[in-house]
């Protein structure tokens, strides 16, 4: 065969960089028209109704479709990277290495290429983030548990991402042997040269990324002094924490070294507890000095007119004495966005129906998933904010690095940083779902625990210690991130005038005695109500370092404006500690009262569920708003019921009241917390004295709140909280 003829057939019909998009586009539509016709489903708080799909196809058909629209763009828009890539490498890989090949051969190579890219991205997600995907791999069993075990236990994100680069090494000598032969050729040298070094800087760029953190050790040297004076009040919180899970409350694993070090400069309240433990009522208590029957957030779906009041707070009367206020946070923390309260910047997740409805409709959308699970991403969809499996406190931190480095120019500032990690469904990221967990458990709990809240559950020992395991994990991440941060207040020259302020919003059942998980659904031990407090002043050297006194998460805001030296909330139960960290008060203990929040569901194993009162799920007693940001609130027909319904605590002289009002009358439970601190032993019926002590006591302090009365025993709410 002649030379002409070789090619007519070999290059006769070259392959263009833009036949990648042939080849790549086709592939990511079949993508995302796969995930929409198999992947389907919709629940709130892991409860599933009929109700759900009335709501979603008779007010968001119209929102549904034009956001799988945008997600439609965005795959779009990885295969057109992915197409342009591949073409490029292909057609080098042709004219370079077998110029001979056909043009339908180069094709399939381009489709091998991108099919191996798009997995090895894939994998390297499913390793880094593999909560994302557990619901439609390791859950499946077989092949695809198969899958992801290797990509979790066998192989890392680091070792697929050294594959990348050894691809993006090829193409980039590929690509200069290119351009070494155009120059050589005196043919379009200018343009080679600018496409050497724009390729340049983006290999450069490949290989200095090392995930989504922003390090303060690996950022610019210290900036030069700012405007900012102080004193300034970093609040850094991360939701459901024990103080017995870290290092400084006793934990036996190194789960907390940058905040152990915190607290050897600082003091810490060794016996602290919330108010109510969930998220909403318990911030609101931090911030007001109120119990929650007394500021009106009793749930976490509170009604909008109990939202609208002008609430007097820590961060509104810091705003109004010069303060430059704001909040972080991500999906636990969307109960931020939802009220006023003082916060001047604002960068938490929304959460309306319309918000759930997102969430499902990306969180199905594996094969994108990789491509913007992480901070970029989250720009283009916020709601991934929202995303459980995603409370990357990497993440987080690189939101706080920048706030910080805005508010060094500010006069002073307070800031609250509030980590969701820790809360379940206790899903850290790689490695640090590794770190404590047993390798060779395979049971359902292998990477978190999801919220399965409608379902049944047999867990069993090494379920629970999984579990533990993973909150561990959680916490250590949290921390890591924590001392990010710390190191940044150094490099921006605040570190000496910024009071630094560590808690939780409430602690964390996990399997105790007949407990079980979670928070808010009883009272019964110490778990889910104590949590850490630690407070760091580098301009005061404390003279006492531990406080054992029991202290409430309602004396919060009184001693931070004390230690700011602000004028007091007035007419609140909160007290100021200052004195007790000067060492100028006495160290004892102060009443604590506490109550139970909504229960999300009415079925369950839980001991709970047989010492209440009824009513139905959350997704029966709570309606959306449909002109009001599609928001999610109780039902004002509700309202008053589930607040007689709650349990509620006073601790006491070291002695733990409960009342748990029933169907057939009021329940009491009385513990003596000193010889019995994991309360084993109900002593109501062997102390009556004491009981009617306790009894009175709780009733005395429930009576200051307004439109309430007692009726045969119970506590009733005879008006609208």
């Amino acid at each position: 065969m002649s030379a002409s003829a070789h090619r007519t057939r070999g290059e006769g019909k070259p392959f263009r960089i833009r036949d990648g998009l042939w080849v790549a586009l086709p592939l990511y539509l079949g993508l995302f028209l796969y995930v929409l016709v198999f992947h389907r489903g919709f629940a709130v708080m892991g409860v599933k109704n009929p109700e759900l799909s009335r709501i979603t196809e008779q007010y968001f058909t119209w929102a549904i479709l034009r956001f799988q629209g945008q997600v439609l763009l965005a795959y779009l828009f990885c295969g057109v990277l992915m197409g342009i890539f591949c073409g490029a490498f292909t057609k080098l890989a042709r004219d370079l290495l077998r110029p001979s090949l056909s043009r339908n051969s180069a094709f399939l190579f381009c489709l091998f290429l991108v099919a191996i890219l798009h997995l090895a991205f894939q994998m390297m997600s499913l390793a880094h983030y593999p909560q994302l995907y557990a619901e439609f791999y390791y859950d499946r069993g077989g092949f695809w548990q198969w899958f992801q075990l290797l990509c979790t236990d066998t192989l890392n994100p680091e070792s697929i991402r050294w594959f990348l680069r050894v691809v993006l090494i090829v193409f980039h000598i590929l690509l200069f042997t290119r351009i070494g032969r155009a120059i050589r050729d005196r043919r379009r040298a200018k343009l080679a040269l600018a496409g050497a070094a724009l390729l340049v800087l983006a290999l450069a760029g490949f290989f200095a990324g090392r995930g989504d953190r922003t390090s303060a050790s690996s950022v610019e040297p210290p900036v030069a002094p700012t405007k900012n004076k102080g004193p300034n009040l970093l609040v850094i919180s991360a939701d459901s924490i024990r103080p017995d899970h870290l290092g400084f409350g006793g934990s036996r694993r190194d789960t907390s070294p940058a905040l152990d070090r915190l607290a050897q400069e600082g003091v810490v309240f060794e016996q602290a507890y919330a108010q109510l433990p969930r998220t909403f009522p318990s911030w609101l208590s931090f911030l007001t000095g109120e119990y929650p029957f007394q500021h009106g957030i009793t749930t976490m779906f509170p009604s909008v007119k109990s939202r609208q009041k002008n609430f007097v707070t820590l961060a509104s009367i810091l705003r109004d004495q010069g303060w430059r206020t704001g909040v972080i946070s991500d999906f636990a923390g969307d109960v931020f966005s939802r009220i006023e309260i003082g916060f001047q910047d604002v960068s938490a997740p929304d959460f309306n129906f319309e918000v759930l409805t997102e969430m499902r409709g990306l969180e199905i959308h594996t094969p994108l998933l990789p491509y913007i699970a992480n901070r970029p991403g989250r720009r283009v969809f916020p709601v991934l904010k929202e995303f459980a499996a995603l409370a990357d406190p990497k993440l987080l931190q690189g939101d706080v690095h920048q706030q910080l480095e805005e508010y060094a120019r500010q006069d002073r500032f307070f800031l609250l940083v509030f980590f969701s990690a820790t809360h379940f469904p206790y899903a850290p990221a790689y490695p640090y779902y590794r770190i404590y967990t047993d390798p060779a458990y395979r049971g359902p709990y292998k990477y978190f625990k999801p919220n399965r809240i409608n379902v049944e559950e047999k867990v069993t020992t090494k379920d629970e210690e999984q579990v533990r395991e993973l909150f561990d994990g959680a916490i250590r991440a949290t921390d890591d991130a924590i001392a990010e941060i710390l190191a940044d207040l150094k490099r921006l020259d605040l570190a000496e005038n910024t009071i630094v302020v560590f808690t939780a919003d409430h602690g964390e059942n996990l399997y105790e005695h007949e407990y079980g998980m979670g928070h808010g659904e009883h009272l019964r031990g110490r778990y889910s109500l104590q949590i850490p407090w630690l407070i760091y002043d580098p301009r005061e050297r404390f003279p006492v370092s531990r406080v054992k006194g029991r202290v409430r998460s309602v004396d919060f805001a009184p001693t931070l404006l004390a230690l700011l030296g602000q004028e007091p909330i007035h007419n609140v139960p909160g007290q100021n500690l200052l004195p007790r960290l000067q060492g100028r008060a006495e160290d004892t203990d102060l009443p604590v009262y506490a109550e139970t929040g909504l229960w999300f569901i009415d079925t369950g194993e839980g001991f709970f569920q047989k010492l209440r009162l009824p009513y139905p799920d959350v997704t029966f007693i709570c309606k959306f708003e449909p002109y009001f940001h599609s928001e999610i609130v109780l039902r004002r027909e509700y309202d008053a019921y589930t607040e007689t319904a709650k349990h509620r605590t006073l601790i006491q002289g070291g002695w733990k009241v409960i009342y748990v009002p029933l169907r057939e009358g009021v329940r009491w439970e009385l513990y003596h917390l000193a010889p019995d601190p994991e309360e084993r032993e109900d002593l109501a019926e062997r102390e009556p004295q004491k009981l009617l002590e306790m009894q009175t006591a709780l009733l005395d302090l429930l009576r200051t709140r307004p439109g309430w009365q007692i009726a045969n025993g119970y506590f009733l709410s005879m008006v609208e909280p």
